[in-house]
């Protein structure tokens, strides 16, 4: 029997998700170095983030010519495989610095620890992959539906997963306060707050270089995890 207690329990799929997050950003930084960048709160997108980072172009047929704003690009070019379906899981892992990652982690261990120990370990995983891979499929299809320089935009991150937990907590915990920018607000608030903003930016284009679609399908993905069942049912009737 496992033993939940601890945040960090020996075994607990957060704990291997912190790790996993943190060996590959050293990873990430490794090769940063390797490339003459030392920063630390700021990596740029090397080799490494183009091949497991998510670039709605790679999940095609790499064999084409697309053209973006009156220039001609080789998919060959950009993207080295065909259908590079990895790269929804993946992306995943990769963060773009240390405050990038610090508040991503910060995030699944303050949601992430009372969810699995409700659910259980192997609930837990399916959400959290779940609402992670359901936002970049999101980012991916509204990228081949505006077409343009999005296609190759490279989009990282855990933001996906940790606002479809933040989506589950507010739902099953609505009245517990959370810190949110150090400020205590209810779970259920949080969510909408979160997810309005999210909305605005991503049709105005604000705060570029955040990846606003790829916040609103976590939260989007968690709540189909949690009402889905529900709807179908429903539906069924």
């Amino acid at each position: 029997m496992k033993n939940y207690s601890n945040p960090l329990a020996l075994g607990s799929a957060v704990q291997y998700l912190l790790v996993a997050n943190l060996v590959v950003f050293l990873l990430q930084v490794w090769f940063q170095i390797q490339a003459g960048n030392a920063g630390l709160f700021t990596l740029g997108v090397g080799w490494f983030e183009t091949v497991f980072g998510l670039r709605p172009a790679c999940l095609t047929y790499a064999g084409g010519v697309v053209n973006v704003d009156g220039q001609l690009f080789s998919l060959r070019e950009i993207c080295p495989y065909n259908f590079e379906l990895w790269q929804p899981v993946t992306y995943m892992f990769l963060h773009g610095g240390m405050w990038h990652i610090g508040f991503n982690m910060l995030a699944l261990w303050m949601f992430g620890t009372m969810l699995e120990r409700i659910w259980g370990m192997k609930r837990f995983l399916f959400f959290y992959f779940f609402c992670g891979i359901g936002a970049g499929l999101l980012v991916a299809v509204i990228a081949m539906i505006t077409g343009g320089r999005e296609m190759f935009t490279v989009t990282i991150g855990a933001s996906g997963s940790v606002l479809g937990l933040l989506a589950a907590y507010g739902r099953l915990f609505p009245d517990n306060v959370i810190y949110m920018y150090f400020m205590p607000i209810k779970a259920k608030y949080a969510v909408w707050i979160f997810g309005g903003f999210s909305l605005l930016f991503a049709f105005s284009g604000s705060l570029a270089g955040i990846s606003h679609w790829g916040h609103l399908g976590g939260i989007l993905f968690g709540i189909i995890a949690m009402d889905g069942r529900k709807w179908l049912n429903r539906l069924s009737r």
